[in-house]
């Protein structure tokens, strides 16, 4: 019997909630560079954690949201 696929890692609990710029644009399929200039723009909330730029997930959810509504 192959071996099962173990679950993936648990991020540490001070980045639980987040995600990384690079995990969002891989989200939305954009850049990078995209997803810092709508947090420059304050279109999209961040939060700064030991030097990195996280987005919480409810900032990601709202602003889909927004993004669906006419």
């Amino acid at each position: 019997m192959p071996p099962m696929k173990s679950d993936p890692p648990q991020p540490p609990r001070h980045l639980a909630g987040t995600l990384s710029l690079d995990q969002l644009a891989r989200r939305w399929k954009t850049s990078r560079k995209q997803i810092r200039r709508l947090m420059g723009h304050q279109l999209l909330g961040f939060v700064q954690i030991r030097g990195s730029f996280r987005v919480p997930i409810s900032e990601v959810e709202r602003y889909e949201r927004r993004q669906r509504s006419p």
